[in-house]
């Protein structure tokens, strides 16, 4: 359950929080083109990190995690890169497949928050609309002289 304090009540979706979200926006981005560490942080922004949500060694931590684990594979890149040799990692099958199975995961979720934010919007309303009905009656009683 996330950490909700009800002074901070607008908050920028934390790293602890988006941590979870990390590997299916890995395999999406090299899905499109096999990438270096670096290029993969530049480009989560797109996924919705931002900054220190995106720290390189937790990013750097997952690819090795998913290559442990068979989704991606990666090579030295000796030739294209200025400077010294940047790993360079790209999606397998397995990985693939991987990314298949957290995309139903996450429409699932998607569907979940939907549903409650849904039905948060509609307590709200309802809320504003009782508290408006207090106020008109407040309003009228004070009009008549019944205010007590």
């Amino acid at each position: 359950m996330p950490d909700v304090h009800p002074v901070r009540q607008k908050r920028q979706p934390s790293s602890s929080r988006l941590v979870g979200y990390l590997e299916p926006c890995l395999l999406l981005l090299l899905s499109s083109k096999q990438s270096h560490g670096y290029d993969l942080i530049d480009r989560l922004a797109s996924c919705g990190f931002w900054g220190s949500d995106c720290e390189p060694s937790l990013v750097y931590r997952v690819l090795r995690k998913m290559e442990s684990a068979g989704a991606v594979s990666s090579v030295w890149d000796t030739i294209t890169a200025s400077g010294p040799p940047r790993r360079v990692y790209s999606i397998t099958a397995n990985g693939r497949e991987a990314l298949t199975g957290w995309t139903s995961y996450l429409q699932e979720t998607d569907q979940i928050l939907h549903r409650f934010l849904a039905a948060h919007e509609k307590l709200v309303r309802n809320e504003r609309v009782a508290a408006k009905k207090m106020e008109e009656q407040h309003d009228h009683d004070k009009r008549s002289g019944r205010q007590k």
